[in-house]
């Protein structure tokens, strides 16, 4: 894993879509407005590795690793809207 520079976070997105019965389904496709929080930067006091948090939908820079393949939104703390509690 990399770490993030100070005042960065890292978050794996996760998208939710409800059916009309009510039942939520993970989309990979869809525009991201929450994650969980998978690293921190050294002054990140705001959130912590395993946070749920929301997210604008236009927020971060996404970025794909090599190594495992896996998507990550790269932002700011201050970019993070809520945490999930």
């Amino acid at each position: 894993m990399i770490r993030p520079r100070a005042g960065l976070v890292f978050v794996r997105p996760v998208v939710k879509t409800a059916t009309a019965s009510g039942l939520i389904l993970v989309e990979t496709d869809e525009v991201e407005t929450e994650g969980d929080v998978v690293a921190v930067g050294e002054g990140v006091t705001e959130v912590s590795v395993g946070d749920h948090v929301l997210l604008a939908p236009t927020t971060g820079v996404e970025a794909r690793f090599d190594h495992s393949g896996e998507k990550l939104i790269i932002l700011s703390a201050d970019e993070i809207l809520g945490v999930y509690e």
